[in-house]
């Protein structure tokens, strides 16, 4: 089993029969130990699978892939007496779930969730792909409590949702494991907070949209971690939407102290007062709708441009105003 550059960050890949000493020490370290599964061939007689997994606090993150493996709470695996759920995502291929006497099969971008208190299992082949969430009972139930009425069945509603907690997963699997406990348990949780918009019902959805303040709270903290940990320019390349808002409320602010001087304190204060409540309440995202109708903002550039030649003026105010255009509709990601 490696440990990719974090303590919590394992990689590892297994081809060949499931007999053998390899197999023995590979099957209880990482899958029985670890994963809480047992493993054996999806198709024909030997295995073939890679797995990177991450643990996030009480939350592992697991992502497999190859032609041949089968996992599974057996009778032997269900005496370490864990009790939580499993979200199970199918990425590609042909993905078959088990799960009591039911069995379920998944296409690309379906979701099942399991329960690890009794006998169930995942079988992959024909180069299929998966992710996984293993989550605490307790810990999705205080969200969702009625999450278990969603056991076993294929999950296809709600597109937007399950492509949200797909991609989080990527993000969360990741960088996770190298930010700091903080990020871990924060990302963590935001994690849980999708899975139960996925599972709940509408009244569940209501409830926990009443608490999206804690949430947001909690996904600008993570942010701030993974810009400490990522750093500002890989940050910027996958977040360019929020760089585009920064940009021009920096400038905006920035600009606060000139109109000041030049039309007097009413406008600079206007300024203030347009862009630092949303600021402060919500982040960067909504900016462009107010940076972009500014008024002062306009006076100040015309009062720049005097005595410069009409065509000149002409095509920087007309770029200027292009530019706005487009903030104005950075208000939320594009899609």
């Amino acid at each position: 089993m490696e440990r990719a550059g974090a303590p919590n960050f394992f990689v590892n890949r297994y081809t060949g029969p499931p007999r053998g000493r390899d197999y023995e020490r590979w099957r209880e370290e990482l899958y029985r130990c670890t994963l809480r599964v047992d493993v054996q061939p999806g198709a024909g007689d030997s295995i073939d699978c890679e797995l990177q997994a991450s643990l996030l606090g009480g939350v592992l993150l697991g992502t497999f892939s190859g032609t041949s493996a089968e996992f599974s709470r057996t009778r032997d695996t269900l005496k370490d007496g864990y009790d939580g759920m499993c979200l199970v995502i199918a990425t590609s291929g042909r993905v078959l779930i088990s799960h009591e006497e039911h069995s379920i099969e998944l296409s690309e971008s379906q979701m099942c969730l399991g329960d690890m208190s009794v006998l169930c299992g995942t079988r992959m082949s024909n180069h299929s792909k998966i992710k996984t969430i293993r989550i605490p009972r307790t810990l999705l139930l205080t969200i969702c409590p009625k999450a278990e009425d969603q056991l076993a069945l294929a999950l296809r509603g709600q597109p937007p949702v399950r492509e949200a907690v797909a991609r989080y997963h990527a993000l969360a699997a990741n960088l996770g494991p190298h930010t700091d406990v903080v990020g871990q348990h924060l990302m963590a949780q935001h994690m849980v907070d999708l899975i139960a918009l996925l599972l709940g019902t509408d009244a569940d959805r209501t409830e926990l949209a009443s608490y999206r303040g804690h949430s947001a709270a909690r996904l600008d903290l993570m942010r701030a971690d993974v810009i400490a940990n990522q750093g500002f320019y890989t940050y910027s390349i996958s977040q360019p939407i929020e760089l585009v808002n920064a940009t021009f409320v920096i400038a905006a602010l920035a600009l606060a102290v000139p109109i000041t001087w030049r039309f007097g304190p009413a406008y600079g204060v206007f300024v203030l007062l347009m862009i630092a409540p949303p600021l402060f309440r919500g982040g960067f995202l909504s900016l462009g709708r107010l940076t972009s109708t500014l008024f002062p903002l306009f006076l100040y550039m015309g009062w720049r441009l005097r005595g410069t030649p009409l065509a000149v003026a002409v095509m920087a105010f007309a770029a200027f105003q292009g530019l706005l255009a487009v903030v104005f509709f950075t208000w939320r990601p594009f899609f």
